[in-house]
């Protein structure tokens, strides 16, 4: 069969019941061939300041409520909000209260034609 069903019973388990005041805690919960998923917890308050990334991206709020901008355009995003970024959009994160995310990079680039390696987060 060569590879198995990825399961995750209970994403928010593996950063615990709360973020730490001040925090941003970050767990990588899967990576295979052009695809890596990250789970974010932040705290209240806490941003990730405007950046850009070769991948698209999937944003998929399990908990929480967090403003996102992308391109200039605000989404207001809840738990159960799912949010697809094009690559290269600017964006920003910031956590109108302790929020969790789940990020999916996927590299789009044509085979034979890396857009950078997804095991490393983007550059800020």
């Amino acid at each position: 069969m060569g590879e198995f069903p990825f399961f995750v019973p209970d994403v928010g388990a593996a950063v615990g019941d709360s973020i730490p005041p001040d925090s941003i805690v970050s767990r990588t919960l899967y990576r295979a061939g052009r695809t890596r998923a990250v789970l974010f917890g932040m705290a209240k308050g806490q941003e990730l300041t405007e950046h850009t990334t070769p991948y698209r991206a999937h944003l998929f709020f399990v908990r929480g409520r967090a403003r996102v901008q992308v391109a200039g355009e605000m989404f207001d995003c809840r738990g159960g909000a799912w949010l697809v970024l094009p690559p290269n959009a600017p964006h920003s994160v910031e956590a109108q209260e302790e929020t969790l995310f789940v990020l999916i990079m996927v590299n789009e680039a044509p085979e034979g034609h890396s857009e950078g390696d997804i095991s490393r987060p983007p550059t800020r």
